[in-house]
């Protein structure tokens, strides 16, 4: 066992002691039990390693203005430094699933191309395999895959930025046989991809109960580390993306459909709205949403993975996040600190919690925001505003 591994074996450890009480730390289990890092397996087997960027050190992180009762800080929860990324040669690799979990030789979990590379305590893995089909691929495999890539969130920032880290380790896509991906599931989602210039002809699918073993796989490292990413990631997007450039006038107001973390009271906000000239749009309608963001002079809206969009965002853009109290995620504050933007949250209650409420820390159920906060807020992000 190497240093890396023997100190995260250690953290595992002392997560259960210290918070016994949290189901989810309780890994790793099934096939999540038997595992190497990059550095690790690469010395083990005698297979290369290509780094490309060492530790990144991040700037102390800004709580954004919150208003209305609840104000919670949840900068303790974003980590301040990214561990070294590259792209490992994996002759013989796995990868299963639409969580993208990735095998070495005997049958070694490679948490780091995941979204589990510090967080072993929650990576719940099967315990075999038996029930992937596996698909047997010839030649050279480029693996994109990571957790939760259905999610437009997870592919925009976890899966397609290892392009990057591909090309900068020195390779090149057009030397591969096959890319292994997540489909997209919307027209926005095609439109992004179709945008990378990639062959079609060499997609490869994700699906939930497949896996691919390759001939020599490429296995990218995680761009980033729970919730947190560097600003190559950012800059990754905003140079391979092509929209028109525009002044930021528009003012956004993005709904969410029910049962899906939507605002119960929205009929109290939409006056507000119409007075600071907001206009409402339903994401799954846009099929560049990126342009949308990028018009932007305000964006409000639930927290949801549409936000992922405030990366086309142009700097002093607005953006009012309304929060339900059971999923205190601080996802986005990692893009708007980064990227210049203003970035304001209001917390509101759930109304009433579902079965699938607080689903491994993520909560679904529709919630309040105080109408009094909301206008208080706009009334401080666009000051020039009518009363």
């Amino acid at each position: 066992m190497g240093p890396i591994q023997s100190l995260r074996s250690l953290k595992q450890t002392l997560s259960q002691r210290l918070n016994p009480q949290d189901p989810e730390a309780c890994g790793p289990t099934g096939l999540a039990q038997r595992h190497l890092s990059v550095t690790d397996y690469a010395r083990q087997y005698q297979t290369p390693w290509h780094p490309v960027y060492p530790r990144l050190a991040l700037p102390p992180w800004r709580s954004p203005q919150c208003w209305g009762k609840h104000k919670p800080d949840l900068r303790g929860r974003l980590k301040r430094a990214i561990p070294p990324t590259g792209v490992l040669e994996i002759p013989g690799g796995q990868v299963l699933g639409i969580q993208g979990y990735t095998f070495g030789k005997d049958d070694y979990f490679l948490p780091d191309l995941s979204y589990h590379r510090d967080r072993l305590e929650y990576s719940h893995l099967p315990k075999t395999k038996d029930r992937y089909t596996i698909q047997q691929l010839p030649g050279r495999v480029l693996s994109l895959m990571s957790n939760a890539s259905n999610n437009y969130y997870h592919c925009m920032l976890d899966c397609l930025p290892r392009l990057h880290l591909f090309a900068k380790a020195g390779f090149s896509v057009d030397d591969v046989d096959f890319i292994h991906l997540p489909k997209p599931s919307s027209d926005n989602g095609w439109s992004i991809l179709n945008q990378l210039g990639l062959d079609e002809s060499k997609y490869i699918w994700a699906e939930p109960d497949k896996g691919i073993e390759a001939e020599m796989l490429y296995g990218t490292t995680h761009p980033g580390l729970h919730l947190v990413y560097p600003r190559w990631v950012f800059d990754f997007w905003r140079n391979s993306l092509r929209y028109d450039i525009s002044e930021p006038r528009r003012r956004i107001y993005i709904s969410r459909p029910k049962g899906r973390r939507s605002i119960a009271n929205q009929a109290e906000l939409d006056p507000i709205l119409e007075r600071f000239g907001f206009e409402t749009v339903a994401m799954e309608t846009v099929e560049n949403q990126p342009q949308l963001f990028h018009d932007a002079e305000a964006i409000a809206t639930a927290h949801g993975a549409a936000l992922v969009n405030l990366i086309f965002c142009q700097p002093g853009t607005k953006v009012l996040e309304l929060m339900t109290l059971d999923q205190l995620a601080p996802h986005y504050q990692v893009l708007t600190q980064q990227l210049q933007l203003d970035h304001g949250r209001i917390f509101g209650p759930v109304t009433e919690r579902s079965h699938r409420s607080k689903w491994r820390g993520v909560s679904f159920d529709d919630f309040t925001i105080d109408s009094k906060a909301f206008e208080q807020a706009l009334n401080s992000l666009l000051p020039n505003s009518p009363a």
